[in-house]
């Protein structure tokens, strides 16, 4: 929690905090969001700052293949059939 004076002014989610891959922050929001195109974002961007990124595209599939296991996992536990679904068709079209 973030406290000014007596009051509550905010509430961290430290969930998903990890120490390690910053590509893991770019595959999740990728991998719930592809319309966002953010990996081809992030790619042009570091282009232009002349920076190299190794194996990024290795790095995004094997980050998006474990969020996908989370995913699966979760729906399935919670009979969520529509959400199941959609997770399994979206890691199959990364793994192709």
């Amino acid at each position: 929690m973030v406290i000014q004076g007596d009051k509550i002014v905010g509430v961290l989610d430290w969930i998903d905090s990890f120490y390690g891959d910053f590509v893991y922050d770019i595959a999740s929001l990728d991998f719930w969001m592809p319309r966002l195109q953010l990996p081809e974002h992030f790619q042009q961007y570091y282009a232009a700052k002349g920076i190299a990124v190794p194996a990024f595209a290795e790095r995004l599939r094997c980050c998006q293949c474990y969020m996908a296991l989370s995913g699966l996992r979760f729906f399935a536990k919670f009979q969520n059939r529509d959400a199941y679904h959609w997770t399994r068709e979206r890691v199959i079209d990364i793994i192709r």
